[in-house]
């Protein structure tokens, strides 16, 4: 694992995929330990970092709970006990904090200034924000990193200068000085590197400035160490035209254009087809997305361009609204009353009819730009689409940014389920060759020598064509090869900085609208008339700093970087200003919530928390009306954040934020959020809202909330306890709730009871949604029972056969019948069940439900014997599931590695990984597979080692039935009591060996008895 806390708390793991380790107080946890790796943290320092002054009740337990949780997520070594409280055990290498401090040593030693300078940036590198961003309040530790942060930046432009890269270095320092205007140091470091430039006049102006500032902040003159630099520079002693990118020949893409040809060829003879170009960040792939519209038009097609907002201000399903507005339609809409889990596949169904209706008489090419910016419902429509293009002459282009991004989830399983289309591919945009780079600036060079300067470009870009292209114009203009930046930020500060400060004041204005900006809109924000807006924003036109929209009035920054950096030159005060312009305009012209929370947010220190609270609310409950739960939570974490002290309002936020977090797959937030919810209804005195919080863990699921084997017995008391003066409705949920709660517990009679009563109260009351609630508690709780068929078949075939059954619960109803049916040996019952999952499935958008069909798909495939789709699944449902914080990935992952690689003979290369995950996760049956597979690799010694080592118990729950045919194995392979195994196993005569919900599929429970048999005769013969 990897740790980075110069900025927000990052983990990756070995192969670089994020780790999320949970909400708040877990990040917070975790920040602190590997802030004091290697030494120990004492449980009474961790309440108070977490809690302050004022702990809950039961902090120490909570932390226990933390760690295990952290432990289960990131390795059970990495933090160790040990009295009076927990260290963190991790690698320098691996932790930046540390990292950071020894790149300064290394530097410091090395005589190579070349050397020096690659250490150097490798520190600056490593920031990324505020360090230890997730520790609340002001620590020491914060503000040493922050001083070597700016110690690295200092000595690497002084390592510039001694390079003679006396541009870069006065670029970095020019931003040195202005963020820290009173150190003297910065200021020398700068007059050194204007001089080394040439620039002697400018030296001595940076002196002055240094002057005035120092007098008018301190009222003090400048240190000796100024003086002398002053006298020193006196004394001379220191050591094209622009072309529109439209008008340009795109090159170096031949391989690509010809692919999109033979695609427009397929999809004009009636084959739908998506084609996702990607790469980084102005490596050309919008260019070509304009190249293929432009083949496309040439042939008769009729082209829809589409661009996902980066701005986070701007509502679900934006990218397909502006389609289906460009076609001459209305936006899409799930119909009202709509169950909500039926809500993303009406839309699929009626964005599919309005897209095939307008491809009908012309073929239909749709552009969709910068995808890494949609929104969680427009991806799913998306991936949708792909699956059912055919008879439909329609092309989709996508462009996303997969290099230097930090791909959202969504937007990374979109991409990866695109990838499994057969009618989907994906062209992955690299850098120009050399030659290609000499061919691109050869137009924009005349005069020079373009095959060294193509040379020099290709080194520095590593041929992405924009940043060759800016780099090559900002030459031309300056006459000059060394003012060559090292970033394309640089190169657009200089281009900024020719602009009059008019523009420069209105494009900061247009950037804080978003990459997109109109004529109104900026009207209406900057207070000037049309003719005014337009001819100020003239002359970053002709800069190329903006795009003018020929067919309307309208505006596109030239490159996301452009909008960045204009937005990196404001104030936080004067950013919240424009934003407040902004938002006042929005909010006149009647635009979504979505963009008027955005705005508001950021313009709190102006206008204040109450409109900003305001529309973050109904940004929420626009979002929720669209099914888009990802999206919700983001907006209630907004109004938290602004809704202050009020205990009853951040009551409700809290509920609502916990529900979308669940539905969105973030149960380890949801815990917390939940959590904070409940006490704040604890200090309301208010055991209606007590009930509404905690009754969230009874929602409908496939397996249990709780981590395996977790019993929360707060939580239990709590609910024991609310049922007491509640109402029928209110006791329904939470003796359900309570029934689940109880899935791991020894009170085994009390879990059925109370999941009976949740069930027989739902049935009187008649609502037909809290009766499949009920019900699916029921199953969970009733896991492991001896009669467990006679409960659950009556159980699953009364849930389905409810009017009105939403379809999430029908849907797991089903995932639930379908492999008791397979283990009573009903395998066509096991099939049709999971059919029809299947296609209840597309309607659904929650993040486990592919997962859970792909993993009830490779048990199936372990049944007819395909083998290798069953690996090709598991690993496609790994993937997917761990992207939640669920548990049940790692186990599965196990389950499998066991299976597969007991099929071909190669248990001894996962044992190792089987011992540890029996380890962590404390389970019989990992147990009981880690024996088995030390014994059946030929290593006996160490699986009866094994099985001395953990506790020999049954639990009675959702392992049960494959635990004992496990534990069977293991006394055929090792010795042991056969009778009482063969007697274990009677009561399954005749049924099929089927691992919870189907993950895994071992066979008949009849050849393990024919076995023992057999080796129990032997034994008295």
């Amino acid at each position: 694992m990897r740790f980075r806390l110069l900025g927000p708390l990052e983990v990756r793991s070995g192969d670089g995929t994020p780790v999320e380790p949970g909400g708040a107080k877990p990040r917070a946890l975790l920040t602190l330990l590997l802030s004091e790796a290697g030494r120990v943290v004492s449980m009474d320092r961790a309440v108070v970092t977490l809690w302050g002054d004022a702990p809950p009740p039961g902090a120490t337990g909570t932390i226990q709970a933390y760690v295990s949780q952290l432990r289960k997520l990131l390795g059970k070594d990495l933090i160790v006990t040990r009295s009076p409280g927990y260290l963190a055990d991790v690698r320098d290498d691996d932790l930046d904090l540390v990292r950071l401090p020894a790149l300064l040593d290394e530097a410091a030693r090395t005589t190579d200034a070349l050397a020096e300078a690659k250490l150097l940036t490798e520190a600056v590198g490593l920031w990324r924000g505020e360090p230890l961003a997730d520790l609340p309040g002001e620590t020491a530790e914060r503000a040493r990193l922050t001083e070597l942060h700016l110690v690295a930046r200092q000595r690497r432009a002084t390592a510039w200068t001694r390079l003679g890269r006396s541009g870069e270095a006065v670029a970095e320092l020019e931003r040195l000085v202005a963020e820290h205007p009173l150190r003297e140091g910065f200021w020398a470091a700068l007059i050194e590197a204007l001089y080394a430039a040439g620039r002697q006049g400018d030296a001595l102006a940076a002196y002055r400035r240094a002057v005035r500032t120092l007098a008018d902040e301190l009222g003090v003159d400048p240190g000796p160490e100024l003086k002398a630099l002053e006298r020193a520079v006196l004394a001379q002693e220191l050591g094209a035209p622009r072309v529109r990118e439209a008008d340009r020949p795109l090159v170096g893409r031949a391989h690509e254009l010809a692919r999109l040809r033979e695609v427009l060829a397929e999809v004009t003879r009636g084959s739908g087809a998506v084609i996702v170009l990607e790469g980084e960040a102005g490596i050309g792939k919008t260019r070509l997305a304009e190249a293929a519209a432009s083949l496309a038009g040439a042939q008769g097609w009729r082209p829809v361009w589409s661009r996902c907002a980066d701005d986070a201000g701007v509502p679900p399903l934006w990218p397909w609204s502006q389609v289906l507005e460009r076609l001459g339609g209305g936006p899409l809409h799930a119909g009202a009353g709509a169950d909500p889990d039926q809500s993303a596949f009406a839309l699929f169904h009626e964005l599919r009819r309005r897209l095939s209706g307008a491809a009908a008489a012309t073929p239909l090419l749709v552009v969709l730009d910068d995808v890494q910016a949609a929104d969680t419902t427009s991806l799913t429509l998306l991936t949708m689409l792909a699956r059912h293009l055919d008879g439909v002459r329609l092309l989709l282009i996508v462009t996303v940014r997969t290099l230097g991004e930090e791909l959202a989830p969504a937007v990374t399983d979109c991409l990866a389920a695109l990838a499994r289309e057969p009618r989907a591919q994906r062209l992955q945009l690299t850098g120009l060759t050399a030659a290609d780079v000499r061919e691109l600036i050869a137009p924009r060079s005349p005069g020079a020598d373009v095959d060294e300067l193509a040379r020099v470009v290709h080194e520095r870009t590593d041929g992405n064509p924009f940043f060759a292209g800016e780099l090559v114009e900002l030459m031309a203009a300056e006459g000059r090869a060394d003012v060559l930046p090292p970033s394309v930020r640089d190169v657009l500060d200089r281009r900024l900085d020719r602009l009059s400060a008019a523009t420069v004041e209105l494009l900061r204005l247009a950037a804080v609208v978003g990459r997109d900006a109109d004529l109104a809109l900026l009207e209406a924000a900057a207070g000037l008339g049309a003719a005014d807006v337009i001819t100020t924003l003239e002359p970053a036109v002709a800069a190329r700093v903006l795009r003018a929209d020929e067919t309307a009035w309208q505006w596109r920054f030239s490159h996301a970087l452009v909008r960045e950096t204009l937005l990196a030159g404001l104030s936080r005060i004067d950013a919240a200003r424009l934003h407040a312009r902004v938002a006042a305009a929005l909010q006149d012209g009647g635009a979504p919530v979505d963009r008027l929370a955005h705005h508001y947010f950021h313009a709190v220190p102006v206008t204040g928390t109450a409109p900003a609270l305001h529309y973050a609310r109904e940004a929420a409950a626009a979002a929720r009306e669209q099914h888009a739960h990802a999206e919700a939570a983001g907006h209630t974490r907004r109004a938290l954040s602004l809704a202050g002290g009020d205990p009853a309002a951040r009551h409700g936020l809290l509920v609502a934020l916990g529900d979308d977090l669940l539905r969105a797959g973030s149960l380890t937030e949801a815990q917390d959020v939940v959590a904070e919810a409940l006490a704040v209804a604890r200090r309301l005195g208010d055991r209606e809202r007590l009930a509404a919080a905690a009754s969230v863990w009874g929602g409908i699921t496939l397996w249990n909330w709780r981590g395996y084997g977790v019993v929360d017995e707060p939580m239990v008391a709590l609910l024991e306890d609310l049922l007491h003066g509640a109402c029928d409705r209110d006791r329904a949920r939470l003796y359900g709730t309570l029934g689940v709660e109880l899935a791991y517990s020894d009170r085994r009679a009390d879990r059925v009871a109370y999941a009976e009563k949740a069930v027989d109260l739902a049935r009187e009351i008649g609502d037909p949604v809290l009766l499949g609630r009920t019900l699916n508690n029921y199953l969970i709780a009733t896991w492991g029972s001896a009669d467990r068929v006679a409960r659950w078949l009556p159980a699953t075939s009364e849930a389905l056969a409810i009017d009105g059954l939403p379809v999430r619960t029908r849907f797991f109803a089903l995932l639930h019948r379908g492999p008791l049916l397979l283990h009573l040996g009903d395998a066509d019952g096991f099939a049709a069940d999971l059919a029809a999952a299947t296609r209840l499935g597309a309607r659904l958008t929650g993040p486990d439900v592919r997962p859970h069909l792909l993993y009830q798909e490779t048990g199936r495939c372990m049944l007819t014997g395909d083998w290798e789709l069953a690996e090709e699944l598991s690993e496609q449902a790994y993937r997917q599931y761990r992207q939640t914080s669920m548990w049940g990935a790692q186990f599965c992952r196990a389950l499998h590695d066991f299976t597969f690689r007991r099929r071909d003979g190669r248990l001894g290369s996962v044992l190792g990984s089987l011992v540890d995950v029996a380890e962590e996760l404390g389970m019989p049956l990992m147990h009981a597979l880690a024996v088995v597979a030390a014994a059946e690799s030929g290593d006996v010694t160490e699986a009866r080692r094994l099985r001395r080592r953990w506790p020999d118990v049954v639990p009675l729950d959702w392992t049960t039935d494959s635990l004992l045919a496990v534990r069977a194995w293991s006394a055929l392979a090792l010795g042991g009591d056969l009778a009482a195994a063969y007697e274990s196993l009677l009561p399954y005569r005749g049924r099929q060996i089927v691992v919870g919900t189907a993950g895994a599929c071992w066979g008949s429970y009849d050849l393990v008895l024919d076995r023992l048999t057999t080796r129990m005769s032997q034994g008295r013969s």
